[in-house]
């Protein structure tokens, strides 16, 4: 533990007892100031900071043990924790323009919460590009052996919400030393580049100027540290572009770079946990596409990706601050996923019959709705509450037709209808319109675009489907991305 902390530029640990009075709680697992600040003396430690009191020392008590501990160690910067102290690298004398470790323990309260991969890319590159003051940057995963292009903002070309589609391309980068990204990825390797145009003599990797010449952007200073996984594996790469300074691009200072590397370190737990929560999903969903040959993979993800897409739209039309909505949009790409898996629950006389139902066999099949949301009832979290939402009245109508599946329960109308059933009901029928079924071909977009439109006011939202369509190149990329 000394050794870790060799050289840092604080350390704060428990300063429980006077040295006194540790002698007679020998055992109790606590510590006295001295026997850190002796141990710690000739380690490069910047700031020793003590903390976890014993309860029954006062504020004076505590002054007096501090102020005696500074008399017997001259030079030694030594200092109390208290309520609401914030502790940051510009304290140690650096240089640091940005929150240092404050920031990056506030980044992963925010995230650990988080339930969709991609909810929290978006929180990991947002912080960093604030950290490092950076233009633009890129997060990409690993997927089948390749780099795949995961997430990207950039100031410069396009507002936030335009940066979506980009997520959807299935664009991929090989792992290997020869590009940047890739180089990061195969070596696990850091690398901080002052211009990537004057890359240092002998370097293995080289820069793609590909983008640059067909936007007219100039990356100049480019930082890219690997995301590992709890093995400690390299799972991807985050990429901050053009660290500004007074509108110029500049390099990425050391201090940057070892503030983000942190960051990307402590992205690793819910990057983890929201991995595993959409292969729990994906297995749910395996098990009811065994059932219903129309609820194919593709479908799913279409719904899932559209359903995210028009709830972003709608949050920024309303005014909720990116912060607030990031999480929410995460919780419904998961949530829309499991839109018909009560259909597990219908008979395949029912379920797998080719043609149209008779009007017994329809009232059979609308029963999935309830059956559904049944899956959740007993959930305390938001996605079991979303789920059964959406299962429930995704297809409720706006003029308060449409069905729940159960008689005892009242088929709501307009806004009663929850937000999010009401967003996944016009991706669901959306993706049905230009899909290939068993019982009919597949449409042009132009087509069930009309279609969403006739019915705006009577089936669906007027106001989401003016946001669909708005939206609607996002859309595109999304079907494209999961054909």
């Amino acid at each position: 533990m000394l050794d870790f902390m060799a050289g840092a530029d604080a350390v704060l640990v428990d300063g429980h007892f006077s040295a006194e009075e540790h002698l007679r709680h020998e055992g109790w697992g606590h510590s006295h100031l001295e026997q850190w600040i002796e141990s710690l003396r000739g380690k490069g430690v910047g700031k020793i900071i003590f903390g976890h009191f014993s309860p029954a020392y006062d504020d004076e008590k505590v002054d007096a043990l501090l102020q005696a501990a500074r008399k017997r160690y001259p030079g030694i910067d030594i200092s109390a924790a208290w309520q609401g102290r914030m502790i940051a690298q510009g304290e140690t004398g650096e240089s640091a323009p940005f929150g240092g470790e404050c920031r990056i323990c506030a980044f992963f309260k925010r995230t650990v919460s988080l339930s969709d991969t991609h909810a929290v890319l978006e929180a990991l590159l947002t912080e960093a590009r604030k950290l490092g003051k950076a233009d633009a940057g890129t997060v990409y995963l690993v997927q089948d052996g390749e780099l795949a292009f995961s997430a990207a903002q950039n100031d410069t070309l396009f507002p936030a919400s335009a940066a979506n589609k980009f997520f959807y391309m299935n664009s991929r980068i090989p792992i290997s030393k020869s590009s940047i990204a890739g180089y990061v990825a195969a070596t696990g390797i850091s690398l901080n580049l002052a211009d990537v145009y004057e890359l240092p003599e002998g370097s293995e990797y080289g820069f793609n100027a590909a983008f640059d010449r067909q936007s007219g952007y100039r990356t100049k200073s480019v930082l890219a540290v690997p995301l590992l996984d709890a093995k400690g594996e390299v799972a991807g790469v985050l990429q901050l572009i053009n660290s500004l300074e007074n509108g110029e691009a500049v390099p990425f200072t050391a201090g940057m770079e070892k503030a983000i590397s942190s960051l990307a370190a402590m992205a690793t737990v819910p990057l983890v946990r929201s991995f595993l929560l959409t292969s729990m999903i994906m297995r749910m969903l395996q098990t009811s596409a065994l059932r219903d040959p129309s609820e194919t993979a593709g479908h799913v993800w279409r719904v899932r990706g559209m359903a995210a897409e028009l709830y972003h739209r709608w949050a920024e039309a309303h005014g909720v601050e990116p912060e607030d909505f990031l999480a929410t949009k995460g919780i419904l790409r998961l949530a829309a996923m499991l839109h018909d898996v009560g259909k597990v629950g219908i008979p395949d006389a029912v379920l797998k019959k080719p043609g149209r139902l008779d009007d017994e066999e329809r009232a059979i099949m609308e029963r999935h709705a309830a059956m559904g949301a049944s899956l959740f009832r007993d959930g305390s979290d938001g996605i079991d509450r979303m789920a059964a939402d959406i299962a429930l009245h995704h297809h409720a109508k706006w003029n308060g037709k449409g069905y729940t599946g159960d008689e005892a329960i009242p088929t709501p109308a307009g806004e009663d209808i929850p937000l999010w059933a009401r967003i996944t009901a016009i991706a669901d029928v959306y993706d049905a319109l230009v899909s290939r079924r068993c019982y009919k071909e597949a449409w042009d977009s132009g087509k069930a675009l009309e279609i969403l439109q006739k019915d705006a006011g009577t089936h669906f939202d007027p106001e989401l489907v003016g946001f669909f369509i708005g939206i609607h190149d996002t859309i595109e990329a999304v079907m494209n991305r999961y054909k």
